[in-house]
């Protein structure tokens, strides 16, 4: 196999995760962010009340969790909802030619799970950090974790996904 057989290839493939991504991110933004803020910002307050944080979720645009240590609300935007995180893992999963489509598609299934979940524990934290630390710690380790977070769930979960799609070893010559 020739070099440019490779560069076509990844090129293949890199067009098909850009389509895939327009695709799901146009999906998803038919259904209201507002949805995927309530149910953050209820998970997250029903995740720190066994630290002892109530509070309550205000239906709004963005929701906001207002806590009971805290002045000020807490505001679900866009990037917390995983919503970016799912359309890039679902596209580069669902572009992956070679694995079959029933593993790509059970491999898209379960990210949602593994993004909401690590979505999910990244705001808890950082929330923890805030009523225990402050807005300055709570600032930047929110930063810290959003760049983090967005890392380990794109590229850690494909990862995960393509050792397990592909078997338990993945060499440097293989493709995705």
């Amino acid at each position: 196999m020739g070099q440019n057989d490779a560069a076509f290839f990844a090129g293949k493939f890199l067009f098909g995760i850009a389509v895939l991504f327009i695709i799901f991110s146009y999906l998803l933004s038919l259904v209201p962010q507002v949805w995927f803020g309530m149910f953050y910002a209820n998970a997250a307050l029903a995740a720190l009340q066994p630290f002892g944080i109530s509070g309550t979720v205000e239906n709004s645009d963005p929701v906001q969790l207002r806590l009971g240590q805290l002045n000020d609300p807490l505001g679900f935007g866009y990037l917390c909802t995983g919503i970016l995180e799912m359309a890039l893992v679902w596209a580069a999963v669902l572009a992956t030619p070679s694995v079959g489509l029933r593993e790509r598609i059970r491999g898209a299934a379960a990210a949602v799970g593994v993004i909401a979940a690590f979505n999910l524990l990244r705001i808890v934290a950082t929330i923890l950090i805030l009523v225990s630390l402050g807005l300055g710690a709570a600032s930047f380790s929110h930063d810290i974790f959003f760049r983090m977070f967005l890392f380990l769930t794109i590229a850690g979960y494909y990862y995960a996904w393509l050792r397990f799609a592909k078997g338990a070893t993945i060499s440097k010559t293989t493709r995705p």
